[in-house]
Parts: structure tokens; C-alpha cells; sequence
């Protein structure tokens, strides 16, 4: 089966090239987003997909058949542009802007037909405008004006809807109001949606794939997971971030990091001990602090772990549901060793991580400040029969602190500063 979009090739741009070399292939009704740096060419990329700019060389194939030698009026038939921040200066209603999208129906010197103006009517009605049918367009919100150039391109009924920057100068309310009609069209409707998009997380939210441009070529192509990385992101804005998960849709996240210093001293290396979600929390917190941070032995899966991984943090790690080796616990104490201080976040422990305990002692003796996160009494989270309750109160005598509020693991670096201070 060919496909639906087909792009050979290409290489686009005015003067000089902007973009070179680019290949991919886009299916039938998906929603594809263009993202990369400002600059870099998204919007070139989108007026040459559909047709306003004449490849420097390669094609772009719709339907096996090249757009570029469509007639204009054939192109509008299947393509339609939503530009960027477009605005009508002339006192035009609503219905007069979305029946603007029949032209490529409308003979020349002729007039609309009934069935132009049911498209219309259908346009406006699933862009949820059709009470602002005899408003000037001019006298509408930034949301709504772009709601009504939305209907004036649904009204072309094209396969394929191409948006440069659909959410911009809106306010966050307007970009989800405009993000999920999009998505709704494109599910419903089964048009294929290709969008110009500078916000990296309303991209990864709402995009099935996405295409990252960087320095005139596609730098990465592929789905949400596979572009949205944390060694991609740095590449190609240079700067420091943290990929997390949305905490409802579970697609990554970009969270931004200050180039400046942490705030609350100098940037620590920090060991945490964890598992079964109990040190995600700390982890994400210590890393948007800017810390430096390893963690283990976890399994992989593990939800601390998928974390860590998320975070880009060195892991020491052992296969699904089996037990730490030797190999891993001399890996985890090397890690320790290597740190300003060690975190055991609030685990159960059983036989299998029992080795954990060992390791955090090893630590403590050799200097290593460990500090005890106890949400809950060790005897709630021992499977042992009580052999990690009597290692852990020995650990728990040796640390320098026991705390019931992983919110105040911040204090207690800070006054470890103190002392090396103090010292030195």
C-alpha cells in the first residue's frame, strides 16, 4: 500500500537551502508535528508540502501523484493551510471567511452552490462556531478568529490540513480549545494533520509522530517516545532539561533547568537507594535542583527505574524480578563511594534487595553520609522475618539522619555544606 504522503528527497528553500535531503512518509489520517528550534524551518517545510513553494529538489508525493504539477485548484481540493497568526483587516462575517474555503468549487463568476453552503454550515458547526455565523471576524478572540480559519480550511474538505503554529499568542485555555479540535478532526474526520509546533510538550501530547528539524536536515522521525529524549532535546537546543511523564497521559514531558548555579549551594552527586515508586519523588525534585544523580540496583521496569531512565541518570540495574548480584551490589557501592551522600528512600525489603542494606553499611563505614527517608516503621516494610529490621536499625544508628518528610532531604544537604564549609 503506498503512502498517503510521500516526501523524496527533498530539498527546499529560497536563495540558499533551508532544508536538504529530507525523506519520510506520512499515513492517512495521522497527526504528525514538525518541532526544532526557531529558525530551523518548519514553516519552509510546510509551504513547500503543500504546493506555495517549488522544490530546489526531490518531490513531495500526495496519493502517488507529485503536488507540485497539480493544478492550484486540484491542490486546494485535498490541502489546506492554516497559516501562522492570521488575521481578515476588512469587515468580513464569519460565513463570508469559511465559505472563502469553497473557492476551489465555485466556478469562476459563479456563485455558491446549495452544497457549498452546507459545507459551510457542516464546517462551522463541527468547529463549534456556527452562533458567530454573522459576527465580524475582526471582532472576535484570538481562539475564536482561529477556530473560524479552522472551519474555512474544513470547508475545502481536504485529506490533508496543514497548521503553522496553531496555537500561537493564544493563552493556555485557547491552545488546549484549539489542540483538541485539531485532534478531534483529525480522529473523526480521519484527516491527516501536519502541524508546525514550537511548544515541545503540547507536541508530545497531542502528536502521534513527530519530525525533528535541526541544521537543514530531519535530526529525528519517529513517535512521541522516540523523539522526545532527553539526548535529542539537548542536542539540538542546548539546553539543560529533565524528561518526565505527563502524570495523566503519560507521553514525555520538557522540563526546563536554569543554566544557572543551584541556588541552595553547589551541585551535589547524590546516590539514591529505591524501588517500587518510592523514590520517584526525590528523584525528580533532587534532579530539578540540579544534583547529579545515579541510582540502584533497581529492576528494570521497575517504575523508579523508568524514572531514572526518563532522567538520563546512570542506573545500576538487574533483569526483572531477580535478585541483586554480587556484580551489581560492588557497582552500587562504587556509585556511593562516588557521592556526596547516599539517600535510601522508604523501600520494603525483601531476600531479593536484601543486599541493598549491606552495600549502605559498606558506605557508611567508609565515610559516605547516608541519609534514611522512614515514611513507614521498617516493620511494616519487612518481608524477612526480621533480618533487614535488625540491618536496618543498625544503619539507622550510623546515618546522619532519619527523615519522615523527603521535603526536608534539601535541609539536611544544605548543612552537610555547612560542615564541609566549616571544615575546609
Amino acid at each position: 500500500m503506498r503512502d498517503f504522503l510521500a516526501v523524496q528527497d527533498l530539498t527546499c528553500g529560497y536563495a540558499v537551502p533551508v532544508l536538504e535531503d529530507l525523506n519520510f512518509q506520512i499515513e492517512r489520517g495521522a497527526l504528525v508535528g514538525i518541532i526544532g528550534p526557531n529558525a530551523s524551518g518548519k514553516t519552509t517545510l510546510l509551504k513547500t508540502l503543500c504546493g506555495l513553494l517549488r522544490p530546489q529538489s526531490g518531490q513531495v508525493l500526495l496519493e502517488g501523484r507529485i503536488v507540485h504539477n497539480l493544478r492550484p485548484a486540484a491542490r486546494s481540493r485535498q490541502i489546506a493551510v492554516v497559516g501562522q497568526g492570521g488575521r481578515v483587516n476588512f469587515a468580513f462575517s464569519v460565513a463570508e471567511v469559511v465559505m472563502m474555503g469553497r473557492h476551489p468549487y465555485i466556478p469562476r463568476m459563479g456563485s455558491p452552490s446549495s452544497r457549498d453552503r452546507e459545507k459551510v454550515e457542516w464546517a462551522m458547526e463541527v468547529t463549534g462556531i456556527s452562533h458567530l455565523a454573522h459576527r465580524l471576524v475582526s471582532n472576535l478572540s484570538g481562539g475564536e478568529q482561529q477556530r473560524v480559519f479552522i472551519a474555512r480550511a474544513l470547508a475545502q474538505e481536504p485529506d490533508l490540513l496543514l497548521l503553522d503554529e496553531p496555537t500561537s499568542f493564544l493563552d493556555i485555555g485557547h491552545q488546549v480549545e484549539i489542540l483538541d479540535l485539531v485532534k478531534q478532526l483529525n480522529r473523526r474526520q480521519q484527516i491527516a494533520v501536519v502541524m508546525a509546533i514550537h511548544d515541545l510538550n503540547l507536541a508530545a501530547q497531542y502528536c502521534d509522530r513527530l519530525l525533528l528539524v535541526h541544521e537543514n536536515r530531519i535530526f529525528a522521525w519517529g513517535t512521541v517516545d522516540e523523539v522526545i529524549t532527553l539526548d535529542n532535546i539537548k542536542k539540538v537546543y542546548g539546553q539543560p532539561v529533565l524528561i518526565e511523564r505527563h502524570p495523566v497521559y503519560r507521553c514525555p514531558q520538557v522540563v526546563l533547568l536554569s543554566r544557572l548555579s543551584d541556588v541552595s549551594g553547589r551541585t551535589r552527586q547524590l546516590h539514591i537507594v529505591t524501588g517500587g515508586g518510592m523514590g520517584s519523588d526525590i528523584l525528580l525534585n533532587l534532579a530539578r535542583s540540579g544534583h547529579r544523580l545515579s541510582t540502584g540496583v533497581l529492576n528494570r521496569g521497575d517504575s523508579d527505574w523508568q524514572t531514572a531512565q526518563d532522567l538520563g541518570l546512570e542506573i545500576v540495574d538487574v533483569p526483572p524480578f531477580s535478585a541483586l548480584s554480587p556484580e551489581s551490589s560492588r557497582k552500587n557501592l562504587g556509585m556511593m563511594l562516588c557521592s556526596d551522600a547516599v539517600i535510601l528512600a522508604s523501600i520494603p525489603f525483601g531476600q531479593a534487595n536484601l543486599p541493598n542494606l549491606t552495600t549502605l553499611m559498606a558506605a557508611v563505614r567508609r565515610g559516605i553520609p547516608v541519609i534514611v527517608v522512614e515514611q513507614e516503621p521498617i516493620e511494616v516494610r519487612d518481608y524477612t522475618g526480621g533480618v533487614a529490621t535488625r540491618m536496618y536499625r543498625e544503619l539507622v544508628g550510623s546515618s546522619l539522619a532519619v527523615l519522615q518528610d523527603p521535603g526536608e532531604i534539601m535541609q539536611v544537604l544544605g548543612e552537610i555544606e555547612k560542615r564541609r564549609s566549616a571544615d575546609g
